[in-house]
């Protein structure tokens, strides 16, 4: 018995499996020929959205995601929340317009292992207005003029001057706790 025998009897079926296959396995190198010089195909971009769905995204009719392909992260993603952050899977009743890119097999418009979702625009706007609604707020509270906005929604009564012109000297008092004010308080 050889060598190579004797040890694929110790293997699993998974591994022996894998011994055969790279047993039969060819060399694949071969010389690059003139024509295929100019083949670049690898640089397209394999999740670049379908045409189709380029063009109904320019017209600003739906908005397109891809998602990975599992039943846990699709059901997040289309189940778990409510509209306007709600996603629907692609498919070939949900937009007919995709139908050439449906896989046949799952159904759904499926590239590497990521699957396509879509929103209406509408909705997409309304939650992108939102998302830089929140962002510009956060930039807005880290600074002083931002500290004088949440200071005079919080008391009607209270006007905060901000500028070169507007110091706190040695007289004046201030009515405030440091905390509050963070790193603007002068020491």
């Amino acid at each position: 018995m050889t060598k190579t025998n004797q040890n694929k009897a110790t293997l699993t079926p998974e591994q022996q499996a894998i011994a055969t296959r790279a047993e039969a396995q060819q060399k694949m190198r071969r010389p690059i020929r003139e024509d295929e010089l100019n083949d670049f195909s690898l640089m397209k971009n394999v999740l670049d959205l379908p045409e189709a769905a380029q063009k109904l995204q320019d017209k600003k009719i739906y908005a397109f995601r891809w998602c990975e392909r599992t039943p846990e992260r699709i059901d997040f993603l289309t189940r778990s929340e409510q509209p306007p952050m709600r996603w629907g899977l692609v498919t070939r009743t949900t937009i007919p317009e995709l139908e050439d890119a449906v896989e046949p097999m799952l159904g759904c418009v499926c590239r590497l292992d990521q699957a396509l979702l879509y929103k209406y625009w509408e909705d997409h706007a309304r939650v992108q207005k939102a998302k830089m609604e929140l962002a510009e707020a956060g930039l807005q509270t880290g600074s002083l003029e931002g500290k004088k906005h949440q200071i005079e929604d919080r008391d009607e009564d209270v006007k905060v001057f901000t500028g070169p012109d507007h110091k706190i000297s040695g007289s004046d008092v201030v009515m405030g706790d440091e905390s509050e004010f963070g790193e603007l308080v002068a020491q």
